[in-house]
């Protein structure tokens, strides 16, 4: 008996954490703010023949800016080059 009321509590913990972060989501989403990544498994990068985990930044192939990856999507900044 004192199991199955502790995987009860353990489920409803679980629950509530779910729920707490898809509601604060769904707020994000309606309020037009970027909705929270909650992905456990975010997507690598692919640039100029490396890989890249989400999160990274990396110099770009021009040597004056700056890349980074998240969730499989390759961003970089776009500042004038002297070089």
């Amino acid at each position: 008996m004192k199991i199955n009321k502790i995987l009860i509590l353990v489920a409803f913990i679980i629950v509530l954490l779910l729920g707490v972060l898809l509601g604060f989501n769904i707020k994000s989403i309606q309020s037009g703010e970027e909705p929270i990544n909650i992905n456990p498994f975010p997507k690598s990068c692919q640039y100029n023949g490396k890989t890249y985990k989400s999160g990274d930044s990396f110099p770009a192939e021009d040597g004056c800016n700056t890349c980074g990856c998240e969730d499989g999507e390759v961003m970089c900044t776009l500042m004038a080059c002297d070089k």
